[in-house]
């Protein structure tokens, strides 16, 4: 590992491997996700524009209506996906990195957390890897990081992905396996291979995520204004 990864280890971790956020939920919801940010802007500006009179009863048909068009085309967001693959259990153990806490405390949907680089080992002996974790429970203004060392019980989403979420229950394996790097941490190097994650949603990388992003708006946009016009002339 070059010496600049291993003052920027957050950086260097979500810039070694990133998978697009290309499952047909994924699709659905940043598509969604346009076309309503498109409608509330056809909406707004059908009232300030168009002469929309909101004290026509009209008006408040039209309204009911827009909020119907947003609310269900943020329906994708509560659908959860379906897992492709059983989750792995692991543990991970968190790094240093010289990176701004502050710059690393991010939003991601309706999360937000501190992102922490960590290196993992899962219960069945797989090859062990280097990925981030959000850590949730910790104060937005100002976010610190924990011990370094410090390990915690997690599940790996899927074999081959650097994605770590929380556990409801911490297995036997678990807990044993956190013992015992607790006893021998010269079991797990802090160096290892980088897995891929997957992009968030809403990334506009690579091009056709932005196409889908930003082309919707203007279709949102346009089939709201009308219908405002249309319901309230």
């Amino acid at each position: 590992m070059a010496s600049s990864d291993r003052m920027n280890l957050v950086r260097a971790t979500a810039s070694a491997g990133a998978i697009p956020a290309n499952r047909p939920i994924d699709h659905a919801r940043r598509i969604g996700t346009a076309l309503a940010m498109g409608s509330v802007i056809g909406t707004i500006a059908a009232v300030l524009f168009l002469d929309v009179d909101v004290t026509n009863g009209r008006a408040w048909i039209a309204m009911i209506v827009m909020i119907a068009i947003v609310a269900a085309c943020l329906v994708p967001w509560m659908i959860r996906p379906a897992a492709e693959s059983h989750p792995v259990p692991v543990v991970a153990r968190t790094l240093g990195t010289k990176e701004d806490p502050r710059q690393r405390y991010v939003k991601r949907g309706s999360r937000s957390g501190l992102l922490v680089p960590v290196i993992v080992r899962t219960v069945d002996a797989a090859a062990d890897f280097r990925s981030i974790v959000m850590m949730t429970e910790v104060d937005p203004d100002d976010p610190k990081d924990p011990p370094v060392g410090t390990l915690m019980a997690l599940e790996q989403t899927e074999p081959g992905m650097g994605e770590l979420v929380n556990v409801q229950e911490v297995t036997d394996e678990q807990a044993k396996l956190v013992d015992r790097l607790r006893k021998h941490p010269r079991e797990l190097a802090n160096e290892a291979p980088v897995l891929p994650m997957r992009r968030g949603t809403l990334e506009r990388n690579p091009w056709w995520a932005a196409l889908e992003f930003w082309a919707p708006i203007p279709v949102g946009f346009a089939v709201t204004a009308f219908l405002m016009q249309l319901i309230t002339g």
